[in-house]
Order: structure tokens, then sequence, then C-alpha cells
């Protein structure tokens, strides 16, 4: 290893020689009839330039790609949500209708081309009288909100399948979003 100095003289060089052929094309005089000649100097003198760089050292010497992409896929299928809402005077009645209300939707859906019936969460609520303005309200009852979440595989099903989540006791019935099974080969 030698003193940092020896790695940069070549380089102050270099580039004094190509600041000194770069001035000299600049003053020259630029009569029509020494375009031609001009360029030719001017362009040997950049080839040479870049030709001893990598002797030089201060070349890269690593090729870096980055670039971005995107695919555009027709969706073939439909994730859809809804909920339920069952109510009793007792938790245990309030699932025990609550699963009846699933199995009833999940037999529509399964005929109207739904799968993957999934339950995504529930909120049990209490259902409280007011009607005595001199006490403290009562629970006479519960109420049972799940939220369900299902995939239509054929988008041409999709309004049967609406329709059978709707009749069998689903409410707030929503399309969430669109898919493709392509999809995955795509990224």
């Amino acid at each position: 290893m030698g003193n940092r100095s020896e790695h940069f003289f070549p380089l102050l060089s270099v580039r004094k020689q190509l600041s000194f052929c770069i001035l000299g094309f600049i003053t020259r005089s630029f009569r029509p009839e020494d375009w031609k000649e001009n360029m030719n100097i001017l362009r040997t003198t950049v080839i040479a330039v870049v030709l001893c760089l990598p002797l030089l050292g201060i070349a890269q010497k690593t090729i870096t790609v980055m670039g971005a992409g995107s695919a555009v896929v027709k969706p073939d299928n439909a994730i859809i949500s809804f909920t339920s809402a069952t109510q009793d005077v007792t938790v245990q009645g309030v699932f025990a209708k609550s699963e009846a209300t699933m199995a009833a939707i999940k037999k529509a859906l399964a005929a109207a081309g739904g799968q993957d019936l999934l339950m995504r969460t529930f909120a049990l609520n209490p259902t409280y009288d007011y009607s005595q303005p001199t006490s403290n309200p009562k629970v006479v009852g519960y109420t049972l909100i799940t939220y369900y979440q299902a995939t239509v595989a054929d988008l041409k099903s999709l309004p049967k399948a609406l329709d059978a989540a709707a009749g069998s006791g689903a409410t707030n019935v929503t399309v969430d979003s669109y898919a493709s099974s392509k999809a995955e080969g795509m990224e």
C-alpha cells in the first residue's frame, strides 16, 4: 500500500489533461471549416478519458439496475362481507341463534357458489330496559352481531350469492374486493 498521494496524482493529471483539452477545444477558433476537426479532437479526448478510468481505479465495478413494473389481471372472484344480528334473553340463547343463522347462511351461500365462509369477529351487547326513570336500567336480553367473510369463486354467480346471503339472515352485505386466482403468478 502506498500513500494516498500516489493514487491521487494520476487522477489529477488526467483531470488536468482533460481540462486543458476541453479548454483548448473551447478557445480554438470556430471557423466552419474547422468544425469537423474540432469534433474529432473532442471525441478522441472523451474516449481516451473513458478508457483510462478503469486503470485509475475510479470506475465503478458493479452494475446496478433498478426498475418497476405492473400487470393488470381481470378479476375472477370476489370477497364479500356481511353481518348477522341475533337477540335472546340469555347469552347462551343468543349464541345458539347465531350458530343457526350462520348454518343457514353457509348452506345458502354454498348453493349459490360461495365458499370459505369465515366468522371474522363478533360483538355481544346487553339490551337494557330504561322504562323505570328512578332506578338503574335493567338487562333484559342480549344482541350478538357477527361479522362474516366469504369468497365467491365465479363472478357470474356473485348476484346469486349476494341474494342468498341476504335471504338467509345476513345484513349489511357488501363486496369488499375483487381478486384473481392468477395473481400469484404475476408477482
